[in-house]
C-alpha cells in the first residue's frame, strides 16, 4: 500500500531554506521513499510519542504515520536544533493535519 505524504508548513520551510542543494535532494528522497514504507529501516519512534524520526546525514526528518495511509513530515532541521520544539505540540499538529488531509474530513469543525 501506498502512503501519501504530505508537509506541514513548517517542514517545508525548513526544506527551502536549506543551503547545500545536494543535502536538499538527499532529504527529499529519503522523503518520497516514505511513501512505499513509512517505517523505513533505521527509523525510530520518539520516545513517549507517536511521532518518528528518519536520520539523513546530519539533519532530521520527524513525521507523523496514520494507517489511514497519510504520513505528515512535520519538521526537517539539523540533528542539534531538530528536538528543540516541543514534541506535545508536534504532534497535536500532526492530528490536526491528518484530519485535514483524510478524504471527506477536511470540513469537519473541531
Amino acid at each position: 500500500m501506498r502512503y501519501g505524504v504530505f508537509y506541514s508548513p513548517a517542514a517545508q520551510r525548513e526544506i527551502i531554506k536549506l543551503s547545500q542543494r545536494r543535502e536538499r535532494r538527499r532529504i527529499l528522497d529519503a522523503i518520497d521513499k516514505l511513501a512505499g514504507d513509512p517505517r523505513p529501516p533505521g527509523s525510530r519512534k520518539l520516545t513517549n510519542s507517536r511521532l518518528r524520526r528518519i536520520r539523513v546525514g546530519d539533519h532530521r526528518v520527524i513525521s507523523s504515520i496514520d494507517d489511514d495511509a497519510v504520513v505528515v513530515v512535520l519538521r526537517v532541521a539539523h540533528r542539534t536544533r531538530v528536538y528543540e520544539v516541543d514534541l506535545a505540540d508536534l504532534q497535536s499538529r500532526a492530528a490536526k493535519a491528518i484530519r485535514r488531509t483524510l478524504p471527506g474530513e477536511g470540513h469537519r469543525s473541531t
